[in-house]
């Protein structure tokens, strides 16, 4: 806009479009001679302005304005970003903390009140509610850790549980670390954490079954046991300790050690599942069990879950079917002729 277009013409001259409230305010400006600040939007120049009137005389007002459009698209974008974080925190459990161990002062999001058991500044946060919130049999575990962390700078990055008022139980996961003064000194520990109540839950629920499970269930790689299911101690007479320590090719019955060999190569190791296949296993007592297996690999983490049974028994019973079938037919071929074996009910 240029001077010469704005003297001795109104406002809605020059501006048609200018909102009411603008002169609104200057009329009453002029009439009171109480002079007025705020900020405010100009739809007719799209542009922020940050303004004070006042008035010089009897009926008059004057106008000082200052355009601070940058500075509120800034903090406009400012407050989007914080507003897309938030929510994404919320969506993902995700919170974080920052202690400052020089004045004790303690900073929560507002993820991380909820992970606590609070809504978000329902409380002023510090170290002695953080102490009372954890879990008492994790307590130990979290300040050894977050002194190793303060102490020898090592990271801190555990699984623990807060106890909610209501009694309710949060399982987080919490990474942190220290910063430190030019001297070396921890001044500040501030990290995040993130929500794992419902990872921790399924992962009860599978070691139950893991545990609990009639079929053994084991996690391998390609030569030994990562982990095995107790049902394994008890059919095969070893400890834990003991199966996962032994390549488990040295407890295959040395007949079956080359078709194992062969199912690792032609299936297991080609991402293919393996189904039905059998081998024995020696017991701690020198005699063998026989399995039945399900294997499925996961190559890109180089590992085998797999589901045995014990199918001796059945297999025991097959032989004795298959050594009876032999004694019967032996019998019928040494007849020269026709042989009937007849039931009587006399």
């Amino acid at each position: 806009l240029k001077k010469e277009n704005l003297i001795n013409k109104r406002v809605l001259e020059v501006l048609p479009k200018t909102e009411s409230h603008w002169i609104d305010t200057y009329g009453k400006v002029a009439v009171t001679g109480e002079p007025a600040s705020f900020e405010n939007y100009s739809k007719e120049v799209q542009k922020w302005y940050s303004v004070h009137a006042y008035s010089p005389g009897k009926n008059k007002f004057a106008v000082i304005f200052n355009d601070i459009t940058e500075r509120k698209l800034a903090e406009e974008e400012l407050r989007e970003n914080q507003e897309r974080m938030l929510n994404a925190q919320q969506v993902a459990k995700f919170g974080f903390f920052d202690w400052n161990i020089v004045t004790g002062e303690l900073y929560w999001s507002d993820e991380t009140y909820r992970h606590i058991g609070f809504k978000p500044n329902e409380i002023v946060p510090n170290y002695q509610v953080f102490q009372e919130r954890v879990h008492p049999d994790d307590w130990d575990h979290v300040q050894e850790h977050i002194d190793a962390a303060i102490k020898d700078d090592i990271p801190y990055n555990i699984d623990f549980r807060f106890v909610h008022p209501s009694g309710k139980h949060c399982y987080v996961n919490v990474y942190g670390e220290a910063t430190r003064d030019e001297n070396g000194k921890a001044i500040r520990f501030f990290g995040t954490q993130i929500d794992i109540t419902e990872r921790k839950r399924v992962e009860e629920e599978l070691e139950s079954i893991f545990n609990l499970s009639v079929d053994m269930i084991c996690i391998a790689s390609m030569t030994h046991f990562i982990k095995v299911s107790p049902s394994f101690e008890k059919v095969l007479g070893y400890t834990e300790d003991e199966l996962l320590r032994i390549p488990y090719i040295e407890l295959i019955h040395p007949d079956d050690i080359q078709p194992t060999k062969d199912t690792l190569e032609e299936k297991l190791k080609k991402g293919e599942p393996a189904i039905g296949f059998h081998n024995r296993y020696r017991h701690k007592d020198g005699s063998y069990r026989w399995f039945e297996w399900m294997t499925k690999p996961i190559l890109e983490r180089g590992l085998l879950y797999a589901i045995a049974r014990d199918i001796t028994e059945r297999k025991r019973a097959e032989e004795a079917l298959k050594k009876k079938a032999q004694q019967i037919q032996k019998l019928l071929d040494a007849f020269p002729c026709f042989a009937m074996i007849l039931k009587s009910d006399r």
